[in-house]
Parts: structure tokens; sequence; C-alpha cells
């Protein structure tokens, strides 16, 4: 089997099994490594090639060095292989999340509109992730109490567990205030993806 069709193979899989954005994901860490393998048989990838594909990747950081390894691997251990030995995968420092401040916060919302405005303080005032909160149901918010629950096939909860959670007056008021969309009942889905989100948030980092 060819290392192109290995990874056809493996994709195929997580299709079935794995959410859009981790088959997305998957899909360009194992395009670039089927750019540079595809022809080659698997069984004759060896740990020095792996090793040296990630080592020539100098233009990633070493967490998104650490990522594509990571992945890489669990498309070879699919097939059976495991080339890696313990301290193989790159390392890098965790950096402490930056904290934003109230005025840091006013000049965020001041940048959103009024739909963005809401999604944000959602993710803000319930600790809500970007994907829980961009499948959001009208339906899910009842008596005061948000459920976060599966909405197949867009969305299930990261650990598949559903749970409930305190809605704060303020944002209770933003949602009945915000006009509903026909043709949905998702709430705050954005016009943007949900990666794209994070790169806008990035134009606005904390003081």
């Amino acid at each position: 089997m060819q290392v192109a069709d290995a990874i056809d193979d493996y994709l195929e899989t997580l299709h079935c099994t794995r959410r859009p954005r981790t088959l997305e994901s998957a899909t360009q860490v194992l395009g670039e490594f089927g750019a540079h393998f595809g022809s080659r048989a698997l069984a004759d990838i060896t740990r020095k090639d792996l090793l040296g594909y990630i080592a020539g990747l100098t233009g990633n950081s070493k967490r998104t060095q650490a990522n594509k390894f990571i992945r890489i691997c669990a498309m070879l251990r699919h097939h059976g292989i495991v080339l890696t030995k313990k301290g193989d995968r790159p390392t890098f420092t965790k950096r402490l999340p930056q904290v934003y401040d109230d005025a840091d916060l006013k000049r965020f919302f001041a940048a959103c509109d009024p739909r963005q405005k809401v999604f944000f303080n959602t993710l803000l005032m319930t600790g809500l992730r970007k994907e829980e909160a961009r499948w959001l149901e009208w339906g899910d918010f009842q008596n005061g109490m948000l459920h976060v629950q599966a909405h197949p096939p867009h969305f299930a909860p990261k650990t598949h567990e559903e749970r409930r959670i305190t809605v704060p007056s303020t944002l209770l008021q933003m949602l009945r205030d915000m006009k509903r969309r026909p043709g949905t009942h998702v709430c705050l889905i954005t016009p943007f993806s949900t990666p794209k989100v994070s790169e806008w948030v990035k134009t606005f980092p904390p003081s």
C-alpha cells in the first residue's frame, strides 16, 4: 500500500468517527505529508523519514510540529505501524493565557456587530466552547437554563455528555432582543467559520 492510499483509508475512517473540524485538520496535515511521501510504500517509511520530515517544518511553530507529529503517528497506528520512541515528539513551552480586563473587553465588543456581540458574550458569560455556542438552538434555552446537547449531524458535546448551565439575566435579555433568522433553529451561528473566529479575536489582543 502506498502512503497516499493509506492516508485516504485513514481519512475515510475519520469521516465516520470524528467531527468535521477534526477531519478538516487531519486532511490538511496528511495532505502535506502525502505530498512529500505519497508515492512511497507505507511499509518503507522509517522513523528517520518521519523525524526528518517533522524537523524540516521550520516554518511551523513547535506546537504545530507536535500536532502534526501526533496526527501522522495516528495514521500510521491505524495501519498497525509504530515508528517512534518516547521523546520523539517535538516539545514546546505552554504559554500562560492572556487575560482581558474591562477596558480590553469594551474595546473588543465595540468592534463587534450585534450578532457577534451576543456570540462572544455567550462565551464570556457561560464558559461555552466556540463550537458549543456556534450550534446553539433557540430550544436549548428554557426557564433561564441553557441545555448543551447534541445537534446531529453538526454538533456533539466534546465529552459526549450533555449538561445544563444557568444563563445570566443580562445574556437572556440580549438573546430576546436578537432578531431570529428565518429558516434555521440555530441562534448564534456566525457568518464566518469557527477557525476564522479565532483569527478575528487575535486582532484584538489584551493590552
